[in-house]
């Protein structure tokens, strides 16, 4: 595949979990516990429109900052958790940048298309390529989840706060899976003709 392929596909994503995460504009509930949440924060918090590219919401740790495209409780409590995972030396090897960046995405879809060919071939071993290049990112991405999660209970959320909250990370999730599955797919149906 072509590295403009995966640029288009990124995009699509992102739009995807921009629709999946659009709300109504915040209740005082959630303006309330959006407040909570940013004061948990480690780092400084801004709205900038350039957190749009990235889902909404991104954690830089070189900037010690956290930027949101709006206020959204869901967004912040799930940087918060990577600003708070990044405090330690483990969280900050897995979510170093070489380990889990653009080229992590390309490479776990370059994996993918290793597998897809390898279990043509009968060797379901392949399967393990896209999961162990994959696997970094996604624990960073569970553990920001699970730190998250906390603040939001320790914050007070309602049932209904964090049923929304768990739904919109459960679609995030899902897209970090996506690159390295459609290599798979990909590779498999052409070794299937």
């Amino acid at each position: 595949m072509r590295a403009t392929t995966f640029t288009a596909f990124s995009r699509e994503v992102t739009k995807l979990s921009e629709k999946r995460s659009s709300r109504v504009p915040l209740s005082s509930s959630d303006l309330h516990l959006y407040e909570a949440i940013k004061k948990k924060s480690p780092v400084k918090v801004r709205i900038t429109e350039e957190a749009s590219q990235y889902g909404g919401g991104y954690f830089d740790r070189d900037k010690k900052e956290i930027g949101l495209s709006e206020k959204k409780f869901d967004s912040l409590a799930h940087e918060v958790g990577h600003a708070h995972v990044d405090e330690h030396l483990l969280g900050r090897l897995i979510q170093h940048q070489a380990v889990r960046g653009g080229a992590s995405l390309i490479a776990g879809a370059l994996a993918g298309i290793g597998a897809g060919i390898l279990m043509a071939k009968g060797q379901r071993w392949g399967l393990l390529l896209p999961a162990a290049l994959s696997a970094p990112t996604l624990l960073s991405e569970i553990l920001a989840t699970r730190k998250g999660g906390q603040h939001l209970e320790e914050a007070g959320a309602t049932e209904e706060q964090r049923a929304h909250y768990r739904e919109q990370m459960r679609g995030a999730l899902s897209t970090y899976f996506t690159a390295p599955a459609i290599g798979t797919l990909i590779a498999a149906g052409m070794q299937v003709r």
